[in-house]
């Protein structure tokens, strides 16, 4: 009795049309678990550095009496900050003020213009953590005491503002996240970064969006908001 086999050429056309669709959908399926990491770092390093603060506090008092001046001044502000905090965090490297720590470009952003910021900000105190993550300490006057930069993966391309850099604001006794919901400051709200405009902060507000809805979906669809549609499917 003959058996039905499948002939060679049959064969080479099905392992064709596999090849072609792991080919259309493994970069998607990359792009998924790159930015599946990147949302669980993002919220490692919040929490890392908040229970910093929490401790630091608890040592120093609240941060109206840590004597904070502007990171443009002379950089005590900034590096009074970046001590204090490191006093409890595992960090590996300190580049204070020195470079060596970010990506040394400007950053991007995902708007036309570049970022304010870049590696080697000689009023930023950096360092980089335990896990790989690279921090900027900015200190400032006033109710908000200062500004961190955090790139997840250090050095590592892309160096852009919402994708691979974010930003938090020292406010009170705590580190909140750029782009919070019913943020008043047109610098950092979230509509800058779904549609960026022409400005050095116009992606700065993502930050909050990828640690509370724990996605970037904002990189594949433009009809995100905090009270509607949180996902692009």
């Amino acid at each position: 009795m003959k058996r039905g086999a499948f002939t060679l050429a049959e064969v080479l056309i099905t392992l064709g049309v596999i090849g072609v669709v792991a080919a259309m959908t493994m970069p998607s399926l990359i792009q998924e678990h790159r930015e599946k990491a990147t949302v669980a770092k993002l919220k490692k390093v919040y929490s890392t550095l908040n229970n910093a603060l929490i401790l630091s506090i608890n040592e120093y008092g609240p941060l109206s009496d840590w004597g904070i001046t502007s990171g443009d001044i002379d950089k005590s502000g900034s590096n009074m900050l970046a001590s204090r905090l490191k006093e409890n965090l595992i960090s590996v490297k300190d580049c204070e003020s020195n470079g060596g720590c970010f990506g040394q470009n400007a950053y991007k952003t995902l708007g036309s213009a570049n970022e304010a910021f870049s590696g080697d900000a000689n009023n930023f105190s950096t360092f980089v953590l335990s896990d790989g993550t690279a921090v900027g300490i900015w200190g400032s006057t006033g109710s908000t005491y200062g500004s961190i930069i955090v790139d997840i993966n250090g050095k590592k391309g892309p160096n852009t503002t919402g994708k691979d850099a974010f930003w938090f604001a020292i406010r009170g006794s705590s580190i909140v996240p750029y782009g919070i919901k019913d943020e008043l400051s047109y610098n950092n709200t979230f509509e800058n970064c779904i549609n960026p405009v022409s400005a050095y902060y116009t992606s700065r507000g993502c930050t909050a969006w990828v640690i509370f809805n724990e996605n970037m979906d904002y990189l594949h669809c433009k009809d995100l908001s905090w009270d509607g549609k949180t996902r692009c499917k």
